[in-house]
């Protein structure tokens, strides 16, 4: 079967992927674990955003630093500072070191985040290349799943058992397997340079990558969509569903039984997802499709103020991403050359960080003073406008 044929090429990434949602427990429990360190909600708010505005700053040039003295060097760079910054969480309740080990760790992020598909990637081989992308996202979409339900069980066991200090403990294990595994898996991808030249050939990088994205027509298409995706999906999450399912009248309780609900079923969703889009002629054309399908799903939600329509709503805003993400990012990724791939990859990351941190500013003036139907009517126009650019695309 070819999809076990791209789980052999990718398998620790795949698993890597399991792993690093199977440390999501530290999100679950994050704020319950800063108050037990006496960090109040803002400063703990506070802490957070700044992993979502630091990779603005370092991704460009971190992904570029990927691509000039390799993947693997980066991640495991990477995963070092991550795991100086757990051991540091853990062992202070001072709010100004807090504050640089999130800055640390949030510039730390970047050395992976573009690095991680391209080190996996350049493990295909060019033959079917582009069937085994949508299969490595598929994969690591179930992954992701699996992995979320595993971080629940585990953290429901660590807090009834132990302090919240165990939870952050379980990731640091996890990280360090990870970091572990990755020095015995072989990089395909490599330069030729010499030390003596690398700045040069890392500004040289930098330059090839805004040329491929200035060039390369259908790239900008996607990364543009996928921005104003971001803004639909933005502007639903954080400043109208939760309204809406409390006007819904939707229990909290049950919010979280559709989670996971939603978490076992989104394991095999992926897979589904490749054989829908084995209908379509074009790709572009699912994932026009599926985008119309939100924006009308979402709007309705103004017509039908019901906890029934509320609870298929929250397990479709779940399972959406899974119907998207394993064909649009097979999709980019076809579409973007090995030696500037991570770099790319860095350029897209950034754009979409630019807005998630704008939106962690925004989300409360727009939940303040304006009602949740209007945001729904709002996010209706950036789903299309997504949905068109993706048509563009073709």
């Amino acid at each position: 079967m070819f999809l076990v044929s791209t789980f052999l090429l990718s398998w620790p990434f795949i698993i890597r992927k399991l792993l690093l949602w199977m440390a999501f427990i530290t999100s679950i429990t994050f704020f319950l674990f800063f108050q037990s360190k006496n960090i109040n909600y803002l400063e703990a708010s506070f802490l957070l955003s700044l992993m979502t505005f630091m990779p603005v700053l370092a991704e460009i040039p971190t992904g570029v630093f990927a691509d000039t003295y390799g993947r693997k060097k980066s991640i495991l760079i990477s995963i070092c500072i991550e795991l100086f910054c757990l051991i540091g969480i853990v062992s202070t309740q001072s709010f100004f070191l807090l504050t640089c080990i999130f800055i640390i760790w949030g510039i730390g992020n970047t050395f992976a985040s573009g690095a991680i598909n391209a080190w996996a990637i350049e493990r295909f081989p060019e033959e079917r290349k582009d069937h085994h992308l949508e299969n490595y996202f598929a994969l690591n979409s179930g992954a992701f799943s699996a992995g979320m339900v595993i971080a629940g069980l585990v953290s429901t066991f660590l807090l009834t058992y132990y302090t919240h200090d165990s939870i952050w403990y379980f990731r640091i294990g996890i990280t360090i397997i990870w970091l572990i595994t990755l020095f015995f898996i072989h990089e395909n991808f490599k330069r030729d340079y010499e030390w003596s030249h690398t700045f040069a050939l890392f500004k040289k990088n930098i330059y090839s990558g805004f040329l491929v994205f200035k060039k390369t027509r259908i790239l900008r298409y996607l990364i543009w969509s996928e921005f104003l995706l971001s803004i639909a999906l933005f502007l639903v999450s954080w400043a109208a569903m939760q309204s809406f399912l409390w006007d819904a009248w939707l229990k909290e309780n049950a919010w979280w039984s559709i989670y996971s609900i939603t978490a076992l079923v989104t394991i095999g969703i992926p897979i589904l997802t490749l054989k829908l889009v084995s209908y379509f002629k074009k790709k572009t054309t699912y994932l026009t499709i599926i985008l119309i399908l939100q924006a009308i799903i979402f709007f309705l939600s103004t017509l039908f103020i019901n906890p029934y329509y509320a609870a298929f709503l929250l397990f479709f805003y779940n399972i959406s991403e899974d119907l998207f993400n394993p064909i649009s990012s097979g999709l980019f990724h076809n579409n973007i050359s090995s030696n500037v791939r991570a770099t790319i990859e860095s350029f897209q990351s950034t754009l979409l960080n630019i807005w998630y941190s704008i939106g962690m500013l925004s989300g409360w003036f727009i939940a303040q003073y304006l009602s949740w139907s209007t945001v729904m009517i709002i996010s209706l126009f950036f789903f299309l406008g997504s949905a068109y650019l993706y048509r563009q695309a073709e």
